[in-house]
């Protein structure tokens, strides 16, 4: 059981690959569109070890400095041309990248796609929660006495 744990560890957990085969795609994408590169690597940055990323429009747009029609355009964009697909999860997105492109797992497990994802939220979208939790903070936490029936 250890041995199939270790197997699986790896000191590159910070590294993603790219298929050479795709490099004249990624070049003619950097070239042509600069700001869906940028996406396409904000994405890659920060997806899971089985290449999805889940978080809103406004993470994408607070994080690259982008309004929400570039953001989208970007998203349609890297969809059309097969850089990523996108997924729904209540109002969030779910960002997969194609895993003939990039991956960050082992080669042999680029087939799958398991969720949950590496989830990124706003301080904005989520304001009023940091609010609460701030005055949760503050707040002393009471011991409850457990009676007995």
């Amino acid at each position: 059981m250890k041995d199939v744990a270790d197997k699986h560890k790896s000191k590159f957990k910070d590294f993603y690959q790219i298929n050479k085969k795709h490099s004249d795609k990624l070049i003619a994408l950097a070239l042509k569109n600069p700001k869906a590169n940028a996406l396409l690597l904000f994405i890659l940055n920060n997806m899971d070890g089985l290449n999805a990323l889940q978080c809103s429009s406004v993470v994408l747009q607070e994080a690259l400095g982008m309004s929400r029609t570039t953001i989208y355009r970007l998203i349609k964009y890297l969809q059309q041309n097969g850089f990523i697909a996108v997924l729904k999860s209540g109002t969030s997105n779910v960002y997969v990248v194609n895993d003939d492109l990039a991956w960050s797992s082992w080669s042999n497990n680029k087939q799958y796609c398991k969720f949950p994802a590496t989830v990124m939220l706003s301080g904005t979208e989520n304001s009023e929660f940091l609010q609460k939790l701030k005055v949760a903070k503050k707040t002393k936490i009471n011991s409850l006495e457990l009676k007995n029936k």
